[in-house]
């Protein structure tokens, strides 16, 4: 997975400079995510590894199935990682692709798993919150994990805040068998 990371970069990052420089963030973030899609059908999959297929012919195809509506750069971006034999990283730099613009764009995505459903009104508290620690717009995405007791976890980036029940209960746990 880091070695996929570690290739897509470089093109996940010359995309957000096109992308930035054009002021086509949003174009490019529509782009990205349906080749994305795209290239995760397993049919288009299939064609994209075929080692007998030209990969001038797999650029084509592949623009082909946007039916006219990409701009020349979005179409260069195709061409380049075909010729590399790189189709299938689109995943990945689209997701690099997005982390970028989130940090252009002074905007964070925060997971929070609760032990039960948050309302809105939480949800916009919590998120005001953040929002003033963090530096960043929030957004939230909120699921449920019955099994934590009570409490959450939040998630923002790569940092975990834990302050559930369930994560407590261990700790004491482990401070009694000592």
């Amino acid at each position: 997975m880091s070695e996929l990371v570690t290739v897509a970069r470089p093109y996940a990052r010359a995309a957000f400079e096109v992308a930035q420089e054009r002021r086509e963030l949003e174009v490019w973030s529509g782009f990205l995510t349906a080749l994305a899609a795209m290239i995760s059908s397993p049919e288009i999959s299939e064609v994209i590894r075929n080692p007998r297929i030209s990969s001038a012919r797999i650029a084509e195809f592949v623009i082909g199935l946007f039916e006219g509506s990409l701009a020349v750069p979005c179409a260069n971006l195709i061409r380049q990682l075909s010729g590399a034999r790189r189709l299938a990283l689109a995943p990945s730099i689209r997701d690099l692709f997005e982390a970028l613009r989130a940090d252009a764009e002074r905007r964070v995505t925060v997971e929070i798993i609760s032990a039960q459903a948050l309302d809105a009104g939480q949800e916009d508290r919590l998120a005001a919150i953040l929002q003033r620690r963090i530096g960043k717009r929030v957004n939230i995405k909120s699921s449920v994990d019955r099994s934590l007791l009570g409490g959450a976890v939040l998630r923002v980036g790569d940092r975990v805040m834990d302050g559930t029940l369930k994560s407590r209960l261990a700790k004491l746990c482990a401070k009694l068998v000592r």
